[in-house]
């Protein structure tokens, strides 16, 4: 039997009132909790381990977090997907810049294209999809 991941999700949820750590712990709790699973997974893509684990974990946690304020992991990443769709940006040191976010043509054209304010500036295409 295939095991989907709304079913796992309800099965963990199961597993964090059980253990009570819904209404025994805090929101503060859990997000020290995902830091600390953040930086697990950190380590492990430094070192070239297997991360599923890692992710799994993180997961965990932010079902918890989710389930403490009455919100579903779907539509807290249907709110994120609402607010990245029509983002555009480009990719500073292997970092999603947003547009609003970049600086002014002035500043780039003053420092140069790969200026001495440390950052590198990849190319953006016309329709803010980056290459």
């Amino acid at each position: 039997m295939k095991t989907t991941l709304n079913s796992l999700i309800d099965d963990i949820t199961i597993w964090h009132y059980n253990r009570n750590l819904i209404k025994g712990s805090t929101d503060k709790d859990q997000f020290h909790k995902l830091v600390q699973e953040c930086a697990e997974l950190s380590d492990s893509m430094c070192k070239g381990k297997d991360i599923r684990d890692d992710i799994g974990d993180i997961l965990v946690v932010l079902i918890n977090i989710a389930e403490r304020n009455g919100l579903t992991l779907k539509e807290c990443a249907q709110v994120a997907y609402d607010d990245i769709k029509h983002r555009k940006g480009r990719m500073v040191d292997g970092v999603f810049v947003k547009e609003a976010d970049w600086p002014t043509e002035s500043r780039i054209d003053a420092i140069g294209q790969n200026g001495n304010d440390g950052l590198h500036y990849d190319k953006v295409s016309q329709t803010g999809v980056y290459d």
